[in-house]
């Protein structure tokens, strides 16, 4: 069942009138804060933790869910490559990987799921849910003494499914505070909001990869491909988008493909 869809401007604009009205702002850039960053391992969450640690100063407290992802295995060892490179980097300022063990969406699910489905809208509340798990690590370390407020996600503007989309991390931020009590949550991408990088507001894959080759960083360490393999297949829909984005940049890209 399905209806027509409203405007996701509309949509967005609603929702951040009430978080205006709740605590006059909709998102506020956490210079200097600490900060929890959902990685994955891939190019979009790996460039941009350097980017928040570079340009805004945070202290990173990276978090893996392990969701029973098909490349989970492959996944995790990048995150922990990539987070043993930020921390030769920016030392301290990067805090050991969090895991979470959590089958998203629930096994039970996911088998039965129409492919026709999955393509085009992606895993159903997949990405909410790990923003959730992501705000439940952050109010544990509030009450251990550790004050965070923001989670952040590797969305960039190329992205095109809903829960990616910065209407989608706006609505979270405003279902957080209002099923958390506490109006200081934010949810959101520093590809979409942040201005990282100069004039460029809404950062695409190939900012970020053009961004990285510039400043010399180990893309050969990432993992793109959601297939259990070593090397990446490069014919899944990531990594074709990975290939595509590389040439388009006019760069080789260093990872191996079977």
């Amino acid at each position: 069942m399905s209806q027509q869809a409203s405007d996701p401007k509309n949509i967005k604009t609603a929702v951040e009138f009430i978080l205006e009205s709740e605590r006059e702002y909709v998102f506020q850039i956490p210079r200097s804060e600490n900060v929890i960053f959902l990685m994955t391992g891939g190019i979009d969450s790996s460039i941009g933790a350097e980017l928040c640690l570079l340009k805004w100063g945070v202290t990173l407290f990276p978090i893996y869910i392990l969701r029973g992802a098909t490349a989970q295995k492959q996944e995790l060892a990048a995150v922990q490559s990539v987070l043993t490179y930020l921390k030769s980097k920016y030392g301290s300022r990067v805090r050991d990987l969090f895991t979470i063990n959590s089958t998203v969406p629930p096994r039970e699910v996911k088998g039965q799921l129409s492919r026709e489905r999955v393509i085009k809208h992606g895993h159903p509340l997949r990405n909410s849910i790990m923003q959730s798990l992501a705000v439940q690590y952050g109010a544990m370390l509030n009450d251990k003494g550790t004050p965070v407020r923001t989670v952040l996600v590797a969305s960039v503007a190329s992205d095109f499914f809903p829960g990616s989309r910065e209407v989608d991390l706006v609505i979270n931020t405003l279902y957080t505070c209002s099923n958390m009590g506490e109006w200081d949550w934010q949810i959101n991408s520093p590809m979409l909001t942040g201005n990282l990088l100069g004039k460029e507001k809404r950062l695409r894959k190939i900012d970020l990869i053009k961004w990285g080759i510039q400043n010399r960083f180990p893309f050969n360490i990432t993992r793109t491909c959601t297939k259990h393999s070593d090397n990446a297949c490069g014919i899944c829909e990531e990594c074709k988008e990975r290939r595509d984005t590389f040439a388009q940049a006019g760069i080789t890209d260093p990872i191996a493909y079977s």
